[in-house]
């Protein structure tokens, strides 16, 4: 739900949202389970993916084509691997808070 509310700025289809968000997602619950710190080296790693990959019924050409694709889009940052902090929602609280800045 959260992917589709920023979907007018990001413009993914349904299966790059449904990618975006597992990967979302996993980061978020080995960031529960850990730190934020072992969850921004590991959210992509071996593992990761391959449980992203076999829950979504994708193989590995594909998945790195997507990731590709998320980086090109500034979804995932090309300098350091880590999400763009301005999709990944704030879960430490109840809700969720959007906001949308707007430059000139």
């Amino acid at each position: 739900m959260y992917l589709k509310i920023l979907q007018g700025f990001h413009k993914l289809t349904e299966r790059e949202m449904e990618l975006f968000t597992e990967i979302i997602e996993t980061h978020i619950r080995i960031m529960n389970r850990y730190d934020k710190e072992l969850a921004d080296k590991t959210y992509l790693g071996t593992e990761s993916r391959r449980e992203m990959m076999k829950k979504l019924g994708m193989d590995n050409h594909v998945f790195r084509n997507y990731i590709y694709k998320f980086k090109g889009l500034g979804l995932i940052r090309a300098e350091d691997g880590q999400i763009n902090p301005l999709y990944m929602p704030d879960y430490s609280r109840s809700e969720v808070h959007i906001t949308i800045t707007c430059q000139p």
